[in-house]
């Protein structure tokens, strides 16, 4: 296995557009990014979403979407390294 992890951040603006999401975590495959740190995504609350190649774990403004919010793309091979997603607030959560 591979050791080597890469990891990067991306100020999107917003992934409230369907189809943001997978697009995203396509460009940090096509770049071979294991784990990258969202800002902006402009998510409603939090939660975890999980698909074949990646898992976005995001943290929200509780009462509205489409103001703040952060989040990960995880990709598959780093995400058995994830123990817990703490959301602290809109604007800060740790994994």
């Amino acid at each position: 296995m591979n050791k080597v992890m890469r990891f990067g951040t991306w100020n999107l603006r917003t992934l409230l557009q369907a189809g943001n999401m997978n697009a995203i975590a396509e460009e940090a495959e096509k770049y071979k990014m294991d784990a990258v740190a969202l800002q902006e995504i402009r998510w409603k609350g939090k939660g975890t979403i999980r698909k074949s190649k990646f898992t976005m774990y995001y943290s929200g403004n509780e009462d509205r979407e489409g103001n703040t919010g952060v989040g990960f793309i995880i990709s598959k091979k780093a995400n058995k390294l994830v123990l817990v997603l703490s959301p602290i607030c809109e604007r800060i959560c740790t994994l």
